[in-house]
């Protein structure tokens, strides 16, 4: 059983998925609906997101631990005249898709009980296949009555979702006419489970050698700071490197320490002081010496 989208140009909020009566899908499985307060019962006391995906992935690729994106939201159901259907709030994707016609049916998921009863719904796929009919999810006679089983109860085959057709259409794959058939598709999914793994490691190995890089970088930038700086330093006398050292603690301060270094007095010769008052005096002098220095390269008087 599927529906179709009316118009890309309007999206619908309520999307029809169950008559009251029999309802009969194009390969012949049915269920019946005649209780819509049940169901709706169920499906507000049921503590589930139900989402809107593409080709029931929720109930075929998520439960494989697969990804399974959710295009709207069912918040809930009601009865319109003699159709029950759900309330859908579509995410910014939903829209675009149903916008750019990217998909042009909707089939909804169901759980019944043992006799084919509806009893709650569990998703709606967004669909280009109108073979792809609705979902009928086994369930016990349990209020909430979603459960993940995708085979009626009854072992028909002919009411069997073909999970393996569904997945080898995903992952294009022949599994039709291979003789492995389950084994073909489970051998793609693992693969690309494995090539994910991988993908992942190669990219933690990635940001590793990048850390590793950068660090390498800043200490060759921290060496070639301290080598310019030391080799400024040593056109001032030893006793007043340390001070000055203190006033260049980054590479963009070089230039002001240059600065500082080049405004230092040539003191010819060596000052020779024997005693405390001439070593204060001769530092006074040294201090006076600097500052008028500075000042004369700046053309201050």
């Amino acid at each position: 059983m599927h529906f179709t989208f009316q118009s890309p140009e309007e999206i619908p909020e309520f999307l029809p998925f169950a008559s009251l009566g029999k309802n009969t899908g194009d390969d012949g499985r049915a269920f019946y609906f005649n209780d819509a307060d049940k169901v709706i019962g169920n499906f507000e006391t049921t503590n589930k997101v139900r989402p809107v995906d593409i080709n029931h992935s929720t109930q075929l690729l998520g439960q494989q631990g697969l990804e399974s994106p959710s295009y709207g939201k069912i918040y809930a159901i009601e009865m319109r005249g003699e159709q029950l259907g759900a309330l859908v709030r579509w995410s910014k994707k939903g829209k675009k898709k149903l916008k750019n016609e990217e998909y042009f049916y909707y089939s909804p998921a169901v759980a019944v009980d043992r006799n084919d009863n509806l009893i709650n719904l569990a998703s709606i796929g967004l669909t280009n296949d109108p073979n792809l009919d609705t979902l009928l999810l086994n369930s016990t006679d349990r209020e909430e009555g979603i459960m993940p089983d995708t085979v009626n109860k009854t072992g028909d085959d002919k009411q069997a979702i073909d999970l393996v057709a569904l997945l080898s259409d995903a992952l294009q794959l022949n599994s039709k006419q291979s003789n492995n058939g389950d084994a073909d598709v489970l051998a793609a999914v693992k693969g690309l489970q494995d090539k994910l793994t991988e993908s992942e490691k190669v990219a933690v190995d990635m940001h590793s050698k990048q850390d590793a890089l950068v660090a390498t970088i800043d200490e060759l930038k921290l060496q070639m700071f301290a080598k310019e700086r030391d080799s400024i330093l040593s056109k001032v006398p030893a006793g007043r490197r340390e001070a000055l050292s203190k006033l260049c603690l980054a590479p963009e301060q070089l230039d002001a320490l240059r600065d500082v270094v080049n405004a230092e007095p040539e003191i010819p010769g060596k000052l020779e002081v024997h005693t405390k008052q001439e070593m204060v005096d001769a530092q006074a002098k040294y201090q006076e010496d600097v500052i008028a220095s500075a000042k004369a390269k700046r053309g201050v008087k």
